[in-house]
């Protein structure tokens, strides 16, 4: 199998703490991570997943994903689900940012 890539961006704008929500989707006939996920600027910042309303992935701070801990498939989270589904990602920070800030998360996605 062959994976394809997409790259997701989310901005917390300077002198805020949330970035705009973002929607992806899933699409059931293929084997959906999130992989990797990083900021342009140094702070404490996590995302989460939701999906109508409902978290599935909570809040998990972008140090999960600075490949310190464990190896890159033990940090890929997946999002495999039986239909199509439209989910929505965010971002907070621990405070309001300095400055604007660009989380960018990759999503790994192979066909089966």
């Amino acid at each position: 199998m062959t994976p394809k890539y997409e790259t997701v961006s989310l901005e917390i704008p300077a002198g805020n703490n949330e970035a705009t929500t973002k929607e992806i989707s899933v699409n059931p006939s293929l084997q959906n991570h999130l992989v990797s996920a990083h900021s342009s600027q140094d702070e404490d910042i996590s995302v989460s997943i939701d999906y109508q309303g409902n978290t599935i992935v909570p809040f998990i701070p972008l140090t999960f994903y600075d490949g310190k801990q464990g190896r890159f498939d033990e940090r890929a989270l997946e999002l495999d689900f039986n239909e199509r589904r439209n989910l929505k990602v965010n971002a907070k920070s621990s405070e309001n940012v300095a400055q604007s800030t660009i989380i960018t998360l990759v999503f790994k996605r192979y066909e089966e």
